[in-house]
């Protein structure tokens, strides 16, 4: 969090882009796309993480249909984009909502990384 944080708010200050690149445009660009950028490193960890824990749980059944159905709904996504030529932006949009869906769908299908996350024992984990 700390890391998507940090790029964040650095790649938003307009005198780290300008050290960065001297392209106006290209700099403007980059100030629309950050904060989509830091929010999907952030999401990006988070699913990571919960993939991890459903290996390691053995609670991995479920992990391909996550993500097959998550790929096909950001892909529909990207069609939308391109179709409303959002550009740059919209990518960044669809990779966000990629993310999202799969910690979504995590928490709807994984029992056990939700036993984990409330705190209970592992013993109580089937």
């Amino acid at each position: 969090l700390l890391a998507a944080v940090f790029t964040g708010l650095t790649l938003s200050m307009p005198s780290t882009t300008r050290m960065l690149v001297s392209d106006h445009a290209v700099r403007d660009l980059m100030l629309k796309t950050v904060p989509f950028a830091a929010l999907a490193q952030f999401a990006c960890a988070v699913c990571t993480i919960a993939d991890g824990v459903c290996v390691g749980t053995g609670s991995f059944g479920h992990l391909p249909y996550i993500l097959v159905s998550s790929t096909a709904i950001a892909s529909l996504g990207l069609l939308g984009v391109a179709k409303k030529g959002l550009g740059v932006e919209g990518v960044w949009m669809c990779f966000v909502g990629f993310f999202v869906l799969r910690i979504g769908a995590h928490t709807i299908f994984s029992k056990k990384l939700r036993q984990l996350a409330m705190g209970q024992k592992e013993s109580a984990v089937e």
